[in-house]
């Protein structure tokens, strides 16, 4: 069942760490970079992760010929149930306040996870860094910590993507 406040909440996400990075991409770098040269990339990467995810589909569909051909495919629209719920325009507009509330009791934090997750980024950043002075002699310690973080923000807006081409199938394929 595809939940409205989700959508809203991927929505705000991806378009916040968008914004985020396109900062990040101005002031993490040297001057040459402005604020739209990190929204392009940003569009770029975007577009990058729908092109895998329509080949991830057509490789679906190439395995189960005629799976996306739903003779219902436009039923709720015409019955007006596309949206769902009983307060489809709230949910929409405030779901990213609300859907956090919701699930936050339902998150469980594992240490171990943390901790992994905490010494690849660790290691990523001595290898970037000793990659960077090699490379170039002006490296500077700001641009690891930009990139490290940059890839951070590029995977928050994957997991926004692929959440929004998730819900939004299923409101369509429903």
């Amino acid at each position: 069942m595809p939940q409205l406040d989700l959508i809203s909440f991927l929505l705000v996400l991806l378009v916040v760490t968008a914004f985020l990075f396109a900062l990040l991409f101005r002031y993490g770098f040297p001057e040459r970079f402005t604020i739209f040269d990190g929204l392009r990339f940003v569009l770029v990467w975007v577009l990058f992760v729908s092109v895998v995810l329509v080949m991830n589909q057509a490789g679906r569909e190439t395995l189960d010929p005629g799976r996306w051909q739903n003779e219902r495919l436009f039923e709720p629209v015409v019955k007006g149930e596309i949206l769902g719920g009983e307060k489809p325009v709230k949910n929409l507009l405030f779901g990213w306040i609300l859907f956090p509330l919701r699930i936050f009791s339902k998150i469980n934090v594992r240490a171990d996870a943390v901790l992994t997750g905490v010494v690849i980024l660790f290691l990523a950043g001595v290898f970037l860094e000793i990659v960077g002075r090699t490379i170039a002699r002006q490296w500077q310690s700001r641009w690891t910590l930009a990139i490290l973080i940059g890839f951070l923000f590029l995977d928050l807006m994957t997991y926004s993507i692929v959440g929004l081409v998730r819900q939004i199938g299923w409101i369509v394929f429903s």
